[in-house]
C-alpha cells in the first residue's frame, strides 16, 4: 500500500443501473488524482467506511430516518461527508424537500454539499444562510456521461443492441406506487394510486398500439427497477415485438433507441441531453397542472394518435434554457473535475491503514440487494477504466482490490 498521507474516498451506490457507471467515471478521475477509492453496493460501502481510514463519504442523499442512520453512523468514524443528493435536481416544493430530505440535524453532519444546479442551492441557503459556504454547484457525474466526448464507450453496446433489436422505440417506465415488486397495490382511497394505475394501463395500451402500427419495429418497455415484471408479461402475451428488459445502463439504451417515451421520469432529462426525440406522455394530468421536471423539458403528447404524429416528424429537439436553472452553469463543464476541486478540500484525519487480508465484511444477502445491484465483477471495472483510458490518452497504471461481493478498493501504481 503506498503512503497514509493519500486520501481514502468512499463511493456507495445503491441502484446498479442508474449510478455504477457515473460513480466509476468519478473513481476513475479520482484515483488518478491519487486517491484510494472504495466503490460497490452501498451496505458493503458503509462497513468499509467503518474499518477502513478516515476518508471522504459520498453520500448520495437519504430520506430522513436512512440519513440518521447513515450520516451519524460515519462521522463516529471521524470521515467527512460530502453529499451529493440524487433527487436534487428538480424540486418542486422546497419546503417539503427540506423536511423529508434536508433537516437541520442532517444538514449539520454535513461537511459540503455539492448541488446539482443553483436552483437546489438556492433552496437550501434560503432555508438555512450558514449554508452558504458549504454548497457548491457541480454538476452530477451521471449527466457528465451524456458529453459527446464519451460516447465511445458506449458504441460496442450500442452496435450490440441494435444487431438485436434493430429500430425501436424505449418505453419507460416508474410506477412502482401501483405496481411494485410485491404485486399490484390496489387501493381506491388513495388518489395517486388511482392516477398511477391510470397511467400505467395507459403506457400498457399505447405499447400495444406502438407494436401494432409498426410492425416492422420493436418495442422496448423498461420497467423501474422497483416494479413487479407480472402485470407487463401478462399485458404484452402475443406481441412478439414488445420486449420488457431493465438491465444494463439506460443510456445505452436511449443512444440506440429512435425515441424515448416516459412520464416524469429522469430517463426524459437524459434523452433530451443526448438529442433523442423524447416524448412526454400525459394521458392522466395531473390536478395541479404542475409537470415534473423531466415533463417539462420533453416533447407532450396526451393521446397516443399525438405520440404516434410526433414519432412520424422524428425531430430532435435543441437542449432547452429551463434546463441550465437546475443543472450546473457554464463555469461547471464537467462535474468530475468540480467534485474532485471540493473533496480536495476536505481534511479528514489520518490514520494507520490496518492489513486488507485481516479485514472482514458481512456480505448482504437480502432479496432487495439481488434486485438493485445484483453483481459488480473486476471485469466491469476494468473494462470501463480500459475504455476511459482509450479516449483521455493517459492511461494511468490502477490496481482492483477485491475487498467482498460488490465491493472493491481502487488505487493508482
Amino acid at each position: 500500500m503506498r503512503s497514509r498521507s493519500r486520501k481514502w474516498l468512499y463511493l456507495p451506490i445503491e441502484t446498479k443501473v442508474r449510478e455504477q457507471d457515473a460513480k466509476l467515471l468519478l473513481a476513475y478521475h479520482a484515483v488518478n488524482h491519487g486517491y484510494h477509492v472504495v466503490i460497490g453496493e452501498h451496505r458493503m460501502v458503509e462497513q468499509a467506511a467503518e474499518k477502513l481510514p478516515a476518508g471522504i463519504f459520498l453520500a448520495k442523499g437519504y430520506p430522513k430516518g436512512y440519513a440518521r442512520r447513515v450520516v451519524e453512523s460515519l462521522k463516529k468514524y471521524h470521515h467527512k461527508i460530502v453529499e451529493l443528493d440524487e433527487e436534487g435536481l428538480f424540486i418542486p416544493d422546497a419546503s417539503r424537500y427540506i423536511r423529508q430530505r434536508m433537516r437541520k440535524a442532517h444538514i449539520d453532519q454535513l461537511d459540503h454539499v455539492c448541488c446539482w444546479g443553483e436552483h437546489q442551492k438556492q433552496v437550501l441557503t434560503n432555508a438555512y444562510p450558514e449554508m452558504g459556504n458549504r454548497c457548491t454547484v457541480t454538476g452530477n457525474p451521471r449527466f457528465d456521461l451524456l458529453n459527446e466526448v464519451y460516447r465511445e464507450l458506449y458504441d460496442p453496446d450500442v452496435k450490440a443492441i441494435q444487431a438485436v433489436y434493430g429500430s425501436y422505440f424505449l418505453i419507460n417506465t416508474r410506477f412502482t406506487f401501483y405496481n411494485p415488486r410485491g404485486g399490484l397495490r390496489e387501493n381506491p382511497a388513495l388518489p395517486e394510486t388511482q392516477k398511477i394505475k391510470r397511467l400505467c394501463h395507459s403506457f400498457i395500451q399505447l405499447a400495444r398500439i406502438l407494436s401494432r402500427t409498426y410492425p416492422d419495429k420493436n418495442v422496448i418497455f423498461r420497467p423501474h427497477p422497483g416494479e413487479s415484471l407480472d402485470v407487463y408479461k401478462e399485458a404484452f402475451k402475443g406481441f412478439t415485438n414488445i420486449h420488457i428488459l431493465r438491465e444494463g445502463s439506460v443510456i445505452h439504451w436511449i443512444l440506440a433507441a429512435e425515441a424515448v417515451i416516459h412520464n416524469g421520469c429522469t430517463t426524459g432529462i437524459e434523452g433530451v441531453v443526448l438529442r433523442k426525440p423524447v416524448i412526454s406522455y400525459q394521458p392522466v394530468t395531473h390536478p395541479s397542472g404542475m409537470m415534473d421536471f423531466p415533463d417539462r423539458l420533453s416533447i407532450h403528447a396526451y393521446t397516443d394518435n399525438e405520440v404516434i404524429k410526433i414519432l412520424q416528424q422524428s425531430t430532435k429537439p435543441e437542449l432547452p434554457d429551463l434546463f441550465f436553472r437546475y443543472y450546473g452553469h457554464p463555469a461547471v463543464p464537467s462535474a468530475c473535475a468540480a467534485i474532485l476541486n471540493v473533496l480536495n478540500n476536505q481534511k479528514p484525519a489520518e490514520f494507520s491503514i490496518p492489513s486488507l487480508k485481516r479485514v472482514r465484511f458481512v456480505k448482504d444477502h437480502r432479496e432487495k440487494m439481488k434486485r438493485l445491484f445484483p453483481s459488480f465483477s473486476i471485469e466491469e471495472i476494468d473494462r470501463f477504466f480500459t475504455g476511459l483510458n482509450k479516449l483521455t490518452k493517459e492511461n494511468p497504471l490502477y490496481r482492483i482490490h477485491p475487498l467482498s461481493d460488490r465491493l472493491y478498493l481502487l488505487e493508482s501504481l
